[in-house]
């Protein structure tokens, strides 16, 4: 305990009061009594004090203190006579009530600027200012007497603020201005940090963010997609939002632009496949597929995940397994491979499809080996190769054939002897791989330009034939036609049907089982002859040959090859100049 060891000059009321033989814990009580702060220190500073009555005086010191904080907390005790009673206290410098007093000097402030906050609020309700008065009701401290009349004001105040704040912040949401009523809402906050006001802060930023979404997919479901990006821009200028809530917007963003480019790529798609489906029933296949193609390169993020461009590609896919169906069966059937791989690869050039790849190969297993397919072909400059389409092939002589291959023509002149003159050859590799070579052999007289009315001609029992597979344009060729069908034994056999027998060709050995008869044709001249040849090492190996003459339409060829490295077929005009035509010849192992 601090006590002053100095003889100090009393005041005339405290030194009367020291002769007076009250004790000096009843003296400083005196002084307290009437107001008399300064003395009351004064007198303590001065006397000399034992324990005891140190002790007797610090217990009524803090008893006073209890009771003048309570009565000023009731309102019984104002401001100053609190304050300068524990000030008092303070300045007696007593150690064990030091800390007692200190928190007892802040309590009571504390209770003064609660009492004011009461006093301000009251007012401030009286002047109609809700959100002040509330903001300071709120601010009354428990031990405040008025704390519980301001927590009722304060509650019911509350309740009045949510309601008029919430209906403002309404308003302002169903007019689009979102960032006012945001900070109507900060304003009630800050004014009352409870947890209704943080519900009703995160209710509002609710209400806007469902309003700016929903707008946003209804823009989105209109395709007006640049004013949905538009309205996200927007709202992404708002203060307001949490750093997820910019993530969210930030996402959708991107949503609206996927969605557009789904949009364009559907616009697209829907474009696109009428164009191919246009091109589908001409049976143009490869156009119908570029279309599906100029698709997939633009919008393969799209396409890959598009059931409905699946299904329409395969509708296409469908339909052109359908058509080339249809197209090969006629060749199948008359076993013309040659037309019907054609027509195959020619799909395949345009779609791969897996039916295809699998036609092709089994027909490639039953498919015969025509001389147009060899390799190490030596032709001449008199004669020339003629590749077929997959179309019938008519021949100058206005013959008809399946297409079974590549065609030859060989060109020869008047000269003497094999050596001399034109002669038009054409030198094939066999590689001793083949035993028997058969074909169709025409030749024409170069000056007949074609058959005359009536002219016999060899006809296809079968009907006409489907078209191929159109790169342009489609459709059933229905006309009557003259062919030469393979029976499986030979080329041709049909050639003289219902035809007159005749004519001048000879030949230096016996037709053949497989041979046709000459026909002579109303308006051609027989005057005119060459030899055909087939050979094989050398030209003394003579294996086939055949006079003709300009009247001599068709003959069968049936050679035995056995063992044959190669073979060399020549055409030589003995009179005249002539062409003779090698149709559908076939290799057999």
């Amino acid at each position: 305990m601090k006590k002053s060891t100095s003889i100090a000059v009393l005041s005339a009321t405290a030194a009367s009061l020291l002769f007076t033989g009250c004790g000096e814990a009843k003296k400083i009580e005196k002084f307290l009594d009437d107001g008399e702060y300064k003395s009351a220190v004064e007198f303590y500073e001065n006397a000399t004090l034992n324990d005891k009555e140190s002790e007797k005086i610090a217990a009524n010191l803090r008893a006073r203190m209890e009771k003048v904080l309570k009565d000023f907390a009731a309102g019984d005790a104002n401001y100053k006579t609190a304050k300068n009673t524990v000030s008092a206290v303070i300045e007696m410098d007593i150690d064990s009530l030091s800390d007692e007093a200190v928190e007892a000097l802040s309590k009571i402030d504390e209770l003064n600027k609660s009492k004011e906050n009461f006093k301000a609020a009251v007012q401030a309700e009286k002047d109609s200012d809700d959100l002040k008065a509330y903001s300071l009701y709120s601010k009354v401290i428990k031990d405040d007497g008025n704390y519980e009349q301001a927590a009722a004001k304060a509650g019911e105040l509350l309740r009045k603020l949510l309601a008029d704040y919430g209906k403002k912040a309404d308003e302002y949401i169903a007019a689009g201005s979102y960032q006012s009523a945001m900070n109507q809402c900060r304003q009630l906050v800050e004014a009352a940090k409870t947890k209704e006001t943080e519900d009703f802060y995160n209710d509002t930023k609710k209400k806007i963010s469902t309003k700016i979404f929903k707008e946003i997919d209804e823009l989105v479901e209109k395709h007006e997609y640049y004013s949905a990006k538009s309205a996200v821009g927007n709202a992404l200028w708002l203060d307001f939002w949490t750093e997820d809530e910019l993530n969210a917007l930030t996402k959708k963003s991107a949503e609206i632009t996927e969605a557009e480019q789904f949009y364009t790529y559907t616009q697209a798609r829907d474009k696109y496949f009428g164009y191919a489906e246009e091109y589908v029933e001409k049976r143009d296949f490869k156009q119908a597929y570029y279309y599906v193609d100029l698709l997939s390169d633009t919008y393969g993020e799209f396409t890959e995940k598009d059931e409905d461009f699946g299904k329409l590609v395969a509708g296409i896919d469908e339909k052109l397994e359908k058509t080339v169906e249809d197209l090969i069966e006629p060749y199948m059937t008359a076993e013309s491979y040659f037309g019907a791989l054609e027509i195959l690869e020619e799909a395949e050039s345009v779609h791969e499809l897996d039916s295809t790849k699998s036609k092709i190969e089994s027909i490639k297993k039953i498919s015969p080996i025509y001389l147009g397919s060899l390799e190490g072909i030596d032709i001449s400059s008199s004669a020339n190769r003629v590749d077929y389409t997959s179309e019938p092939y008519e021949s100058p002589l206005g013959n008809r054939y399946l297409p079974s291959g590549a065609s030859f023509e060989l060109e020869g002149s008047s000269g003497s002897g094999y050596s001399s003159g034109t002669t038009g050859s054409i030198k094939f590799m066999l590689n001793g791989e083949y035993k028997r070579l058969t074909g169709v052999l025409d030749t024409l007289n170069a000056d007949v330009t074609g058959p005359g009315e009536g002219d016999t001609q060899a006809h296809n029992d079968d009907g006409g034939y489907v078209a191929s597979l159109s790169v342009g344009t489609g459709g059933e060729d229905d006309s009557d036609t003259t062919t030469h069908a393979d029976n499986g034994e030979g080329q041709g056999e049909d050639a003289g049907s219902g035809a007159t027998t005749g004519g001048s060709g000879e030949s230096t050995e016996e037709p053949d089982a497989h041979e046709a008869e000459s026909v002579d044709k109303e308006g051609y001249t027989s005057s005119e002859y060459g030899v055909f040849y087939v050979y094989g090492e050398t030209t003394d190996d003579i294996l086939y040959s055949k006079k003709l003459n300009g009247a001599t339409l068709v003959s069968t060829v049936d050679i035995d090859v056995t063992g044959l490295d190669s073979i060399t077929v020549a055409f030589k005009c003995e009179s005249g100049t002539m062409s003779a035509f090698l149709y559908d010849w076939v290799l057999e192992k």
